[in-house]
């Protein structure tokens, strides 16, 4: 089965809009979000297919007869949708918006452009007070829309993870991703080496056998998810042990799920007391200790050091 679409943005669909047939492209975008809406909450669904979402050949005539007006009521209605099949995948807290509470911010803008509209009767003013609520109402119809898209996005990731086998855990109150970090064994230093005991005296010259040094213990290492998703969590690593962070379950041994987290976004190799970092990101990694990491580069880190993981809330400290 084909995996669904998981990097849709509505800010990019407004700005090509203003390109020279711009509009095929939004034409294809909603085209895709109603169809990855239909497959992703229909493996949820079984044979209830009451709350299906029409084909978009019928949305758009729709929404041409009643000037822009079903396009509110189709949004509503798949946000409800897609809030309600969050609980089956487990992802329902994951959502930018769970409470679907978008709309209330389009329709307000749509009264805001009206009320402007009406006010355009009183010289000069008139149009000041127009020309701000119509700047206002968009940037909030942007921010609403692309709630319900980005929120679609998250969907659409929980199930190409059940397409990869990982399987969904219905909530239960819990806030949790699906994967959980997994605390690695630690191996306990191995035993140090008992010296043999000193030979017995020879009466030519008395020789005693020199005690031989015990081997040094390996020292521990590891991070520690300081914010973020796994906040308060923490793996161990042995000297000359890897792990990489990032979205991809089949690369990363721990998985985050922001967007602004590449699928293999930063690795993590303990080497006996310091650290080799090497970023792996799009949107890059800054340390406390260097700043931003080039690309691709191991970078010394000290313990104690701070890793920040682009722009998101994730944060790991090397312990």
């Amino acid at each position: 089965m084909e995996k669904l679409k998981e990097d849709r943005n509505y800010y990019l669909v407004f700005l090509i809009g203003f390109v020279p047939f711009g509009f095929i492209y939004g034409m294809f975008f909603q085209y895709d979000a109603i169809k990855s809406l239909n497959i992703a909450c229909g493996r949820k669904e079984g044979n209830d297919t009451s709350q299906k979402s029409v084909s978009y050949l019928i949305f758009f005539l729709l929404n041409m007869v009643t000037a822009g007006i079903y396009e509110l009521y189709w949004i509503n209605q798949q946000g409800k949708r897609m809030s309600n099949v969050g609980d089956a995948y487990g992802i329902r807290r994951e959502y930018i918006d769970p409470d679907r509470t978008a709309i209330n911010s389009i329709i307000i803008s749509y009264l805001m452009i009206i009320l402007g509209a009406l006010l355009v009767i009183i010289p000069i003013l008139g149009w000041i007070i127009y020309l701000v609520l119509l700047i206002v109402a968009l940037v909030m119809r942007l921010q609403a829309y692309n709630k319900f898209y980005s929120d679609l996005n998250v969907l659409c990731r929980a199930y190409n993870r059940e397409l990869d086998g990982i399987p969904s855990r219905p909530e239960a109150g819990s806030a949790r991703a699906l994967h959980s970090p997994v605390e690695k064994p630690v191996l306990p230093p191995p035993a140090p080496k008992i010296a043999p005991p000193p030979a017995p005296e020879i009466m030519q010259a008395p020789y005693v056998n020199p005690p031989q040094p015990a081997a040094a213990p390996w020292h521990e290492g590891g991070v520690l998810m300081a914010t973020g998703q796994y906040a308060g969590s923490r793996i161990q690593m042995r000297p000359g042990e890897t792990i990489t962070i990032g979205r991809d379950p089949a690369r990363c041994a721990l998985v985050c799920e922001s967007d602004k987290i590449s699928r293999a976004h930063v690795a993590i190799q303990y080497q006996d007391g310091f650290y080799m970092v090497t970023d792996l990101s799009t949107n890059g990694t800054i340390s406390s200790e260097s700043g931003r990491l080039p690309k691709n580069q191991a970078v010394r880190q000290r313990s104690g050091t701070s890793l920040q993981l682009a722009q998101s809330n994730e944060s790991v400290r090397l312990l």
